[in-house]
């Protein structure tokens, strides 16, 4: 009987190119191929998986089966041996004075008179985000180191930066890396005339003080078919990911990151909280949820639910910051055709909710889990999630 491979065997991605995350506009001669600025779970998979068929060396008709039980999550940048993690949504960056002032979003329990909730997809019952400030708000580095994160899922207040700063561990994402292409005449081996494109890549190498070269990207298989577990343990392989076929080393890492557990201050926190508690859901993945939209799919009519494993936990849904929704289509290679379009709430998006009943130190052995029960998308790596706490103090 085929067993699941080890869940903590960890992959590390070394870009040898600028990649390129395509977004899914038309492309040809004259436009430009544009790229989202990180690449999505599934685009990761279906590498991983071609990857993997191919060193197997059976006809891809016959290992499809097999190729779908390889469960893989999202990709985060390693820099300087720490991982990062998508920036969240609920929080305010400005200026006052000349120095950076952050202020946590959360629920209001008094409105306002004529303040509400609205919109047609709004659900009953929830409490408006009321922004902190009405200055004009700062756009925060777009990825934090995973102890930062944790601090401020721990209800801790910092000051994130806007841009790069590793000292304090704050990365402002890979650059735009744009390329002009011409068409070549096979016959003359010269330029096509007319025949121009161009590419916008996102180049993962830096050169700077606390981190010389490429930016590594770790993922994790976290179950396969028996027949890849050989394979995916001993991996060490150069392999295309993204559009043009842009080259990625993928190796096996035997020593896990430390990210991929929750830390203990977060861990001490959760481990607190009572009955009546606020709680926040931070997405580090894109999230589908099914015809919930962008609701979570285990909340019922009343917006109350148990989180995946957390059995005997119930949380009351009480408000939301997300963004406006991602899109995610491809290619189905079994009917042939287009796959249908899908909605997801980005990543970074924090859900607010009030401890109900059970015991809140469950939550913490959801770091990076699926808090989504999708079970088409939740097996490529989205919806994976981390629980925290609301802050005690406003300085609103």
């Amino acid at each position: 009987m085929n067993k699941p491979i080890d869940p903590s065997i960890d992959l590390l991605l070394m870009p040898r190119d600028p990649l390129i995350f395509r977004d899914g506009r038309p492309f040809g001669f004259g436009s430009r191929m544009k790229s989202l600025p990180w690449v999505t779970p599934s685009v990761l998979a279906g590498s991983l998986r071609s990857l993997l068929g191919k060193a197997d060396g059976r006809p891809f008709e016959d290992q499809r089966g097999d190729l779908k039980k390889i469960h893989s999550t999202a990709a985060f940048p390693v820099l300087n041996d720490q991982m990062y993690l998508p920036a969240p949504l609920d929080l305010m960056l400005y200026r006052e004075g000349g120095a950076l002032v952050v202020q946590a979003i959360q629920p209001a329990s008094v409105l306002a008179g004529g303040e509400g909730v609205l919109g047609p997809d709004a659900a009953p019952g929830l409490q408006v985000l009321v922004p902190p400030s009405e200055q004009k708000p700062y756009q925060p580095a777009a990825w934090w180191r995973v102890d930062r994160l944790a601090r401020w899922l721990a209800g801790e207040r910092l000051v994130p930066r806007e841009t790069t700063d590793l000292d304090h561990g704050y990365w402002a994402g890979p650059q735009e890396d744009l390329r002009n292409h011409v068409g070549i005449d096979p016959d003359q081996q010269v330029a096509t005339e007319g025949m121009l494109f161009q590419t916008a890549g996102r180049d993962l190498n830096l050169c700077e003080a606390k981190h010389t070269g490429a930016v590594p990207l770790a993922m994790r298989v976290t179950e396969a078919d028996g027949c890849y577990t050989s394979a995916v343990q001993k991996l060490d392989a150069t392999h295309p990911l993204g559009g043009e076929r842009r080259l990625v080393h993928w190796k096996a890492c035997m020593s896990a990151l430390s990210g991929w557990n929750c830390p203990d201050q977060l861990r001490d926190a959760l481990g607190k909280a009572q009955p009546g508690a606020l709680l926040r859901l931070y997405l580090a993945s894109p999230a589908h949820f099914g015809a919930s939209g962008w609701l979570p799919d285990w909340l019922d009519a009343d917006l109350q639910g148990e989180p995946p494993g957390c059995g005997g936990l119930t949380v009351q849904l009480v408000a939301a910051r997300i963004e406006r929704w991602h899109a995610l289509s491809g290619w189905d290679y079994e009917k042939p055709g287009p796959k249908a379009v899908r909605r997801l709430v980005p990543a970074g998006s924090v859900y607010f909710f009030t401890l109900v009943d059970g015991n809140a130190a469950l939550l913490a052995d959801r770091w990076l889990q699926p808090v989504q029960k999708d079970t088409d998308t939740t097996p490529l790596g989205f919806g994976m999630g981390a629980w925290g706490i609301g802050f005690k103090e406003s300085k609103q």
